[in-house]
């Protein structure tokens, strides 16, 4: 990517952007109001800990995690908050993953269990999760035989929609953020402070060289991810196919399919044979 490019691509940059999102909303003026919209019930008075990218590693040989936002308030309560625009099917899966981490970071050891603390994962995101519509699905753990009783686990998980066209399914507060995010509508005193500090972020140097090495990692993680997908299919094709071989009899027209054999011609054999 040229400098034009890269310079193009920073300035055309909003609070879509996982970057952008960390700088603007690891500043508790940011993220605190955006909480108080979203868990009114919480009362939260201040936050005590803001982390962009906080990293979570449970052990050498488990999957760590990588937080967008995260967030503790005075009461101990921990919250993630996540950007998060592609579509990937695996939002509910990866928000029991990350509920587990953040345990993690919550419980030391020799604590007994009724000191964990509340814990909130929270995605934002432009498509719609589940397809019903909403502006904000909520999830905790309840009983399927009685209902209105709850597990009681101190575990919340949010998944926000921002293109959402529902009326009146969230607060005003919170539409309004999800608008601004959503297209960069300004309305209200809170997204107008939001796109000030969206501005002032793009308009930092030293930020916008730490992006262009952030956007360098992302782009090589995703590299090294396609590479070892590609390594993991040949693996997996090659031991296909030499169990193929090994029920066929040498010499004959499906041993030669199996051999040189168009992709089709093999499929066929491998549903023949079971593989």
């Amino acid at each position: 990517m040229t400098a034009e490019e890269w310079a193009d691509k920073w300035e055309s940059l909003t609070i879509r952007d996982r970057f952008i999102f960390g700088k603007v909303m690891s500043d508790p003026n940011n993220s605190l109001p955006f909480l108080r919209l979203l868990f009114p019930e919480l009362a939260i008075d201040r936050i005590v800990l803001c982390e962009m990218e906080k990293s979570i590693e449970p052990g050498v040989d488990v999957r760590g995690v990588r937080f967008d936002v995260y967030l503790r308030d005075d009461k101990r309560r921990a919250f993630t908050i996540e950007m998060q625009m592609r579509d990937e099917k695996n939002l509910g899966l990866r928000s029991r993953y990350y509920a587990s981490v953040m345990d993690e970071d919550l419980l030391y050891r020799g604590e007994p269990y009724n000191e964990m603390v509340e814990s909130y994962v929270v995605f934002i995101c432009p498509f719609d999760q589940f397809g019903y519509g909403l502006h904000r699905y909520t999830f905790r753990n309840m009983c399927e035989e009685i209902p209105g009783l709850p597990l009681g686990d101190r575990t919340k998980r949010v998944f926000l929609c921002c293109g959402s066209s529902r009326e009146n399914d969230v607060d005003e507060g919170l539409k309004r953020f999800l608008d601004y995010v959503n297209n960069g509508t300004i309305s209200g005193e809170y997204t107008r402070e939001l796109d000030k500090a969206v501005a002032y972020a793009k308009k930092n140097p030293i930020w916008r060289k730490e992006y262009m090495r952030w956007d360098l990692e992302i782009e090589n993680e995703r590299y090294k991810a396609r590479e070892q997908g590609l390594e993991e299919g040949r693996a997996e094709g090659e031991a296909r196919l030499a169990s193929l071989i090994m029920k066929l009899t040498p010499g004959t027209d499906e041993y030669q399919t199996a051999l040189t054999g168009s992709k089709e011609d093999r499929r066929l054999l491998y549903e023949k044979y079971g593989i």
